[in-house]
């Protein structure tokens, strides 16, 4: 015997439920299981093994012997050249602190940009659009424009981020990087003092360098730890462009690590959704007020556990971050322009919605 409409409607109902319970039975399963993987991560997993770091001495007066010697170095010969090499997103603020930090020491600056996120997801490009702000520096800027696409079945974040890599390479040989130059490879967030690569076309470090930069988190008023090491200087052509560890070497505080430092909350928005790891993003994260929040208490924005690889190490992580009360030790421009920066000094908090 036929349904009558008022049971196909309950069937109807009964069934939406039932999938709507499903989904978000698997997907609360899936966030506990991902919690579950980083509290036991002391028992499963190991830290990148030690660096050996080498303490950062300042110049002040000293010659170039006696600054190279205090770090185990020599003198170069002849002074090499520097290039800067950064994949740019929409840290458009970041890219003037950047550049401001080093312009006088660097004599190119290699941007790369897509219009394409590493998921994807199609963008702005954001310093093509914006590229009259950086005027005053057009003549150490060299472009370059890497055309993205929709991710295929089966294609991770990763691969788009790996090709974009590749792309740095070709735009390195195009501006001219040259053997025995120095290549600076960090993201736009990761940025070193200027002295700190003085000290390194100064000195004979090698062919590939660390940098630990001092880990900061949505402004320079939360400091979470000075594990920041990515970021390296090479010289050309020891490696292609990568983020990864290539050298033991380590220079002990180098710089700064800002992450999540932007002026507007959809700037937050797009980086969550745009970031290689995914699936960190829910929609439920993804709020004005909770972002707000988020930013002024200093709590992970993904809402996760931090990583860690001790009991010891978990506890101190799951801390409040360290809240800074100084703005001495900050990028150039900040000090330059604080009212314009506001927002990434200790107590500027606030951001703007659009």
């Amino acid at each position: 015997m036929a349904l009558s409409r008022q049971h196909r409607r309950f069937l109807f109902l009964f069934l939406f439920v039932v999938v709507v319970s499903v989904l978000t039975f698997w997907s609360r399963l899936a966030l506990a299981w991902r919690d579950f993987g980083y509290l036991t991560r002391p028992l499963w997993d190991h830290p990148e093994r030690p660096f050996t770091v080498v303490p950062h001495y300042p110049r002040s007066t000293l010659s170039s012997s006696e600054w190279c010697s205090l770090h185990g170095w020599k003198p170069r010969t002849s002074t090499p050249k520097v290039f800067d090499a950064v994949i740019f997103s929409v840290e458009i603020d970041l890219l003037q602190l950047r550049l401001r930090e080093l312009y006088d020491v660097v004599d190119g600056f290699v941007i790369l940009e897509s219009d394409r996120t590493f998921t994807g997801l199609p963008k702005n490009t954001t310093f093509a659009d914006n590229k009259h702000l950086f005027d005053w520096a057009s003549d150490k800027i060299h472009y370059a424009f890497h055309e993205g696409h929709e991710l295929k079945p089966g294609e991770h974040p990763f691969d788009q981020e790996a090709q974009m890599r590749t792309s740095m390479n070709a735009a390195l040989e195009r501006a001219g990087v040259r053997q025995g130059d120095l290549v600076l490879m960090s993201d736009v967030d990761e940025l070193p003092r200027a002295s700190t690569l003085e000290l390194l076309k100064t000195c004979d470090y090698g062919d590939v360098i660390h940098l630990q930069l001092a880990n900061y988190v949505y402004s320079f008023e939360f400091l979470l730890d000075h594990d920041s090491w990515r970021a390296s200087v090479r010289r050309h052509p020891s490696t292609g462009y990568s983020h990864g560890r290539v050298s033991e070497t380590l220079l002990g505080d180098a710089g700064w690590h800002c992450s999540f430092c932007f002026r507007h909350i959809a700037d937050f928005q797009f980086k969550m959704q745009a970031y290689s790891h995914a699936d960190r993003s829910r929609a439920e994260l993804l709020g004005e007020e909770r972002i707000q929040k988020v930013i002024c208490d200093g709590t992970d924005i993904f809402d996760m556990l931090p990583e860690a690889y001790s009991w010891s190490e978990l506890a101190r992580k799951m801390a409040p971050m360290q809240r800074t009360n100084s703005a001495m030790d900050v990028p150039r421009l900040l000090k330059e322009k604080p009212e314009q920066y506001r927002y990434l000094l200790p107590g500027g908090c606030e951001r703007e919605k659009a």
